[in-house]
C-alpha cells in the first residue's frame, strides 16, 4: 500500500508549476523598487501575459477558463487569515 507521502510526491510537481511559471516568466531580469512597484507590475503583466494566453495543459484560455469558474468561486473570508508562524527561541552560553 503506497503512503500519502509518496501519493503526494507524485503530484507535487504538478503543484508546483503555477510558481515556477511565475518565477520563471515573472521575476526573471525585473527590478523593484518597493512592494507597490512589485504589485503594478504584476497587475500588467498578469492582465496582458498571463492570463490571456493559451495554457499549456488544458488549451484553453486562462481568462475565459476563470470567468467559466467564477459563478462556482466562494468570496475569502472577510477576517485575513494570518498565515504567519512564530517561534519564540531563547539563546545562552554553550557548557563545555
Amino acid at each position: 500500500m503506497e503512503g500519502p507521502w509518496r501519493q503526494w510526491r507524485r503530484v507535487s510537481p504538478n503543484n508546483e508549476r503555477p510558481f515556477r511559471y511565475i518565477r520563471q516568466d515573472f521575476f526573471l531580469a525585473r527590478t523593484f523598487r518597493d512592494l507597490d512597484d512589485l504589485n503594478a507590475q504584476f497587475d500588467g503583466w498578469r492582465a496582458t501575459v498571463a492570463n490571456p494566453r493559451v495554457h499549456a495543459t488544458t488549451r484553453r484560455v486562462v481568462n475565459e477558463a476563470f470567468a467559466e469558474e467564477r459563478p462556482s468561486l466562494t468570496a475569502l473570508p472577510a477576517i485575513p487569515y494570518s498565515a504567519v508562524l512564530t517561534i519564540e527561541r531563547g539563546v545562552g552560553a554553550t557548557r563545555v
